[in-house]
């Protein structure tokens, strides 16, 4: 590594571990992180001070700050180094997509639903004739114009989320995108949205929103493109941007007290559409689904 990159290694390191000193010391200070909290919970309030702190931070930097803020935190508790690291590995899941994923199973799996990564149900589907069904029955057909015939696609299905009935039938109850920022992946977002509306199944898009798309009240004059086509094509849109400005389509990402959200109530609602109603279910987990 040369000296000038020896510097500006040096540098990020400093300016990341000040921003970390930062965000700890305003967690301390607010007292907002309390014992009694579940650990993806605490990584969610701290993702939400970290954005409010450090708005110009891009995905790199911001979840390192994010991740070293938890750590911090655990280990000014008396908890050993390594079992912290271990611990944010559990909460967050390692990413955003993650994260996503361990807070629906937090809250959900209680109601009988489950949110696997779709890269790992098709995994499965292997092995297991009745998640074959369901993997071809979330699978696309493609025309190719030029030789006049078909491929199957399979959609980008970052995380599904799954109902066990009654009847002990596992149904997908919908697929959601999981963005750190919607710049220059939106048109990829918007053609999936648009392609599995045939299977009627709900689409939404998770995200951060790093780069402000939903920071403009959908009524206002210069409201971004970007906002409207999601609103338009999207089920739903989920953000954990603390400076987002909700309406019906885009809702708020940020985690209660309890550790619920604006996005799992959705999820319990299109369970009652399924089931008639809002009753405590079986309680499930992802190994119950990688047994089916």
């Amino acid at each position: 590594m040369s000296a000038l990159s020896d510097t500006i290694a040096t540098g990020s390191y400093m300016n990341v571990s000040s921003k970390v000193k930062k965000l700890v010391d305003l967690i301390k200070s607010e007292g907002i992180i309390t014992k009694d909290l579940k650990p993806v919970t605490v990584v969610g309030k701290i993702t939400t001070l970290a954005q409010q702190l450090f708005p110009e931070d891009k995905d790199k930097y911001f979840l390192q700050i994010v991740q070293e803020a938890y750590i911090s935190l655990l280990i000014n508790r008396g908890i050993d180094p390594i079992r912290a690291r271990q611990s944010w590995v559990v909460a967050s899941g390692g990413d955003f997509e993650g994260y996503i994923r361990n807070h629906i199973n937090q809250i959900l799996n209680s109601e009988g639903i489950v949110a696997i990564k779709g890269d790992r149900l098709k995994q499965l589907g292997k092995k297991s004739l009745r998640i074959k069904e369901l993997i071809r029955f979330l699978t696309l057909p493609a025309k190719r114009r030029c030789t006049q015939t078909s491929v199957d696609v399979w959609p980008d299905n970052d995380i599904l989320v799954l109902l066990k009935t009654q009847d002990d039938i596992w149904r997908i109850l919908a697929s959601i995108s999981a963005k750190t920022s919607s710049h220059s992946r939106n048109t990829s977002v918007l053609f999936w949205s648009i392609a599995v509306s045939s299977l009627g199944i709900k689409y939404f898009l998770a995200t951060q929103d790093r780069d402000n798309q939903f920071i403009k009240e959908c009524t206002s004059n210069d409201v971004n493109q970007e906002r409207k086509l999601f609103e338009a094509y999207c089920d739903r849109v989920f953000t954990s941007n603390p400076q987002a400005n909700y309406c019906s389509q885009v809702k708020s990402l940020i985690l209660r007290d309890d550790g619920s959200s604006e996005l799992a109530n959705e999820l319990l609602e299109l369970k009652k559409q399924i089931v008639g109603k809002i009753s405590h279910g079986e309680t499930v987990s992802i190994e119950d689904l990688e047994n089916y």
